[in-house]
């Protein structure tokens, strides 16, 4: 009997137990290496899920690390501002205490000097009586801006024993009380 090639079709027709595991090897080669490229590809993929994982999750703590920063500077801004708004209060009260202060001594110094004219004309025994004031309104350059206002003078004539009289002038305007303006022997 003569044989024909293993190859062959009659051959294969004679085989058909053979024929069908031929066909079951061949497509299990092609199961396997479509499982084979699947399961690479599937692991590339799973590569690439993991690294975009870690990227996002660097990312996040990027972010949350620079909110952080931003959170404490605006908590460092807020610690400034507060001291500094605790700062100006602090000057704005050791002015109003200054000029507090400021205004007590010079009522003092009004009083003292009231006092010691008062004292004067009591030793004095000179009396002055206001005789005439003139007032004319006036206006004149202060500081290089015209100033209105009112020119006063008056005629006083002692009217006690002889002796010494002694005048002081004050003013009183819209911007507050002055000091003594000036003070002059009779």
């Amino acid at each position: 009997m003569n044989n024909p090639p293993q190859s062959s079709p009659e051959y294969l027709s004679q085989q058909p137990q053979a024929k069908t595991n031929k066909t079951l090897v061949i497509a299990l080669s092609i199961v396997i290496g479509v499982l084979l490229l699947l399961g690479s590809c599937g692991a590339g993929v799973m590569y690439l899920n993991a690294q975009k994982a870690v990227e996002e999750a660097r990312t996040a703590k990027e972010k949350a690390e620079e909110e952080k920063r931003v959170l404490q500077r605006i908590k460092e801004d807020g610690e400034r501002k507060a001291e500094a708004e605790r700062l100006e209060r602090a000057e704005a009260a050791r002015r109003e205490e200054e000029e507090r202060l400021r205004r007590e001594e010079q009522e003092r110094l009004e009083r003292e000097e009231q006092e010691r004219l008062k004292r004067e004309a009591e030793a004095n025994k000179a009396h002055g009586q206001v005789i005439s004031v003139n007032k004319v309104a006036d206006w004149e350059f202060v500081n290089g801006e015209a100033d209105a206002g009112y020119k006063v003078s008056a005629i006083i004539k002692n009217v006690g024993v002889s002796g010494d009289l002694q005048v002081v002038t004050f003013l009183s305007c819209s911007q507050g009380r002055m000091e003594p303006h000036s003070a002059f022997v009779l």
